[in-house]
């Protein structure tokens, strides 16, 4: 089992075979190629090797035996690879007792010697538990011990300083977990705010809705009041047929304003009849127009529609002529003038 200052672990007594084939290259050593006792990674390539083995490569070799760059440098192995060791079990073939990778190494050491079937560490020819202590340390050559105390003592210096990058990350999640409380609490101050103003919102608009149902109720008796004016407004145009505007005084509009003949004589050359009279529905207007349906002069379109069997469509552009001086126009705009007589239409 222990070969020198080796230990060399038999795959037979790994417990969970099935498990181990399936991650065997992540825990083989690169040196010895065999299952990894107390590994380390390479800083620059992170590859796994056992202690004892780039212990001695260093002190032949000073790189890395995958040859990177500059001299080695070691870093403590992954937490991935610790999940991983502390998930193989073996079985001491001494005490047979069910031990994880990570932890095996120093149980064969503390087993054995519990045993005594491991040598003094002072001495070759005698057992553990037969050796004189005392007399062996006085002839001892302390020098011999050197390596083994600088092996132990580099694992216990990388174990101190994994322990401290965890003790740092473990302090930086306290503050982080402490500010998240801190957050948490200012949190819900402005959440009970956010609700205590939702509840007077909701008391708002509740009280808006009142208000707009009541508006709406007032809006809809004022509009059946205005349908009902309405309906009577279109009863009593109904029932008033196309009646001109009858004057006091008989004659044209513009007594008084000479009209030409030639005027005349063009609206009778186009069969045009002659209207000297305003109609009831634009008491205001000085125009009397041309309808292209029918070539017919009215008033306006209203008159037209009572007066024929066929409703008109308004166009943009229709011809007419003047009530005042009955000048004939091809084009007649509302808001304009006459160009004779300076009306306005």
């Amino acid at each position: 089992m222990n070969k020198g200052n080796k230990i060399h672990i038999d795959e037979n007594l790994i417990v969970n075979k099935s498990f181990f084939e399936t991650i065997s290259k992540e825990l083989t050593c690169c040196i010895c190629e065999e299952i990894l006792v107390d590994p380390v990674l390479c800083a620059e390539c992170e590859n796994p090797f056992c202690a004892v083995c780039i212990n001695q490569w260093i002190s032949k070799n000073n790189c890395c035996v995958m040859m990177c760059k500059g001299p080695f440098k070691s870093k403590s192995v992954t937490r991935m690879i610790k999940n991983i060791m502390e998930k193989v079990i073996l079985k001491c073939n001494i005490c047979s007792a069910e031990i994880t990778l990570i932890n095996f190494s120093s149980h064969i050491i503390s087993c054995e010697f519990k045993n005594g079937t491991t040598n003094c560490p002072f001495c070759i020819d005698c057992k553990l538990k037969n050796c004189d202590l005392e007399e062996k340390i006085k002839n001892i050559d302390l020098k011999t011990l050197i390596p083994d105390l600088n092996e132990q003592m580099n694992k216990y210096q990388s174990k101190i300083k994994e322990l401290t990058r965890e003790n740092k990350t473990l302090s930086e999640d306290i503050i982080n977990l402490e500010k998240q409380i801190s957050s948490n609490k200012s949190i819900k101050s402005d959440y009970e705010d956010l609700t205590s103003y939702h509840k007077e919102l909701k008391l708002k608009f509740s009280e808006l809705k009142l208000n707009n149902e009541l508006k709406a109720s007032e809006i809809k008796e004022k509009d059946l009041l205005i349908q009902v004016l309405r309906n009577k407004i279109d009863n009593n145009n109904i029932d008033n047929k196309y009646k001109p505007i009858e004057d006091k005084k008989e004659g044209p509009l513009f007594p008084n304003y000479p009209v030409k003949k030639e005027n005349l004589a063009i609206l009778t050359k186009h069969g045009y009849s002659v209207i000297n009279k305003r109609c009831s529905h634009f008491p205001f207007s000085n125009r009397v127009t041309i309808f292209p349906c029918c070539k017919k002069a009215y008033n306006c379109w209203q008159c037209h529609d009572i007066g024929e069997s066929h409703k008109f469509d308004l166009l943009p552009d229709v011809a007419g002529y003047c009530l005042k001086c009955y000048k004939f126009r091809e084009k007649i705009v509302n808001g304009d003038n006459c160009a004779e007589c300076l009306i306005k239409f």
